[in-house]
């Protein structure tokens, strides 16, 4: 990470204040977004987040070891920690109403609780998947979106978006099929 963020830096001072806020921060800001979110990956994404935002604005920060420039640092990764968990509700409530809306189309009282159990079994599998998979998973099969649209949204490219969204499906698949089997 440290290297992305050192290639987009455009001077070496720029460089240098980055270097110095990850040596200092870096452990501290994990520590901080694994304790606030559920998993290590979701606590990467927004230390990751964080970084990208610090690398951007570099120049608001004239001392990396000055008291200001922490208080910085953190405000800039608890705002992206909250984001993470707002992105999470929202992801949920989106698979909820759809799954629910979806159970209301069905007549006999057993088809709604065979439904109701695969949705279960579903939702569970995707809260398992990662974050990013979980997010093009319920953009493309709930909003309906296009690759292509999803791919702008997400800032990936098209080939990496239907990359991920196939082997996701894939775990779903396996997920499901090993909860059958057990």
């Amino acid at each position: 990470m440290l290297l992305f963020l050192l290639s987009i830096a455009e001077t070496p001072e720029d460089r240098s204040k980055l270097t110095e806020i990850y040596d200092r921060y870096f452990l501290k800001m994990y520590n901080y977004a694994v304790s606030q979110l559920q998993t290590r990956s979701e606590a990467e994404d927004a230390v990751q987040e964080a970084f990208l935002s610090l690398a951007k604005n570099i120049n608001k920060i004239d001392d990396p070891a000055s008291r200001s420039a922490a208080g910085y640092v953190m405000t800039t990764l608890k705002n992206k920690v909250i984001n993470v968990k707002r992105k999470k509700k929202r992801d949920a409530d989106l698979f909820n109403t759809a799954a629910s809306e979806n159970a209301e189309f069905d007549d006999s009282v057993f088809d709604r609780i065979v439904k109701t159990e695969r949705t279960e079994k579903l939702n569970n599998a995707v809260k398992r998947l990662q974050s990013r998979e979980r997010h093009i998973i319920l953009l493309r099969l709930y909003e309906e979106m296009s690759f292509d649209q999803i791919a702008k949204l997400a800032g990936m490219s098209e080939g990496n978006v239907k990359n991920i969204y196939y082997r996701s499906l894939v775990k779903l698949r396996t997920m499901l099929e090993d909860e059958e089997n057990e």
